[in-house]
């Protein structure tokens, strides 16, 4: 993708005037930007919150209340936390959502 937009930002040089690049550019920035704060103003991203908060409330369900501090189903010898692939692969997402 990088590679295609060089090529084209390089090629549009012998074709288009520097005025026209310049105009497309401003375009394009003031398009991109209105598009950002529209998704601030309409609060997108707290879709992104609240899947985040589902995803804990699985990992709660899914450990429960426990008398001893062991997972549920922890085998020290096979697998020390107990944690099944479901599980793994929530808390996998869970961080990499918080990352970004």
């Amino acid at each position: 993708m990088t590679f295609i937009s060089c090529f084209i930002g390089n090629v549009s040089d012998y074709f288009l005037p520097d005025f026209y690049i310049k105009l497309i550019a401003a375009l394009l920035f003031f398009v991109f930007g209105g598009k950002a704060i529209y998704e601030v103003i309409t609060n997108k991203i707290e879709n992104e919150d609240d899947e985040i908060e589902n995803d804990l409330k699985a990992l709660e369900h899914k450990f429960g209340n426990n008398d001893d501090n062991s997972p549920p189903g922890a085998d020290a010898e096979n697998n020390p936390t107990g944690k099944d692939k479901e599980t793994i692969e929530l808390e996998e997402n869970l961080v990499k959502k918080q990352a970004i």
